[in-house]
């Protein structure tokens, strides 16, 4: 049994998950009192983006849905895009820069990313995406009321481990002993680990 490995497929669903974000960008600024037509004014969206690139599928899906939702970059929206270059040294200080030039709403790709826009700046709205479990590394009190400045888009990994685990069980009958590395200073990757220690023993 042969399979392949698609980049593209993981690229379409990051500029998917970018996409959906604009509807939570737009629920954000229309319960912050925003005209629902977002006529009379350019909205400021600040992006914290965690890539190596400014023109990454997160960043294309989100311009892509705004777009789709017939507003016009430069008329209606204005983005300011600010990419780590993968350098996690480099989150606090752009996020400030962010802060800076009063964004209307941030939008966040990460865990660290995230927490840093909600400390800079607690009265803005916050939309996050590929976020594993937002509840155990603190970012809102539960899902359904999420409380606070930021809600966002869950990719559900946590869920997966229990699944990968049945899995590989199902491949491998015989299969007795896993080895699970994870960050014992980050949330999110301790409660998968935890997570995984439970289905183990189920």
């Amino acid at each position: 049994m042969g399979f392949q490995v698609r980049p593209r497929g993981r690229l379409a669903l990051l500029s998917r998950s970018a996409v959906s974000a604009v509807v939570l960008i737009g629920a954000v600024l229309w319960s912050s009192g925003a005209s629902v037509q977002w006529q009379g004014r350019q909205y400021r969206i600040g992006v914290l983006n965690a890539s190596f690139t400014a023109a990454s599928p997160t960043v294309r899906g989100l311009r892509e849905g705004i777009k789709a939702e017939g507003l016009e970059e430069g008329r209606d929206v204005r983005f300011d895009v600010r990419s780590t270059d993968g350098d996690e040294t480099r989150v606090a200080p752009l996020m400030a820069a962010i802060v800076k030039e009063s964004p209307d709403v941030i939008v966040t790709v990460g865990q660290r990313g995230t927490k840093a826009a909600v400390a800079a700046a607690p009265r803005t709205p916050v939309v996050f995406i590929q976020i594993s479990d937002p509840v155990p590394v603190g970012l809102v009190s539960s899902v359904a009321r999420p409380g606070g400045n930021g809600t966002g888009i869950s990719d559900l990994r946590a869920d997966l481990v229990p699944k990968r685990l049945e899995l590989a069980k199902e491949l491998m009958p015989n299969l007795r002993r896993v080895l699970l590395v994870y960050d014992v200073q980050d949330p999110a990757s301790a409660a998968d680990a935890q997570r995984a220690q439970e289905a183990a023993r189920a």
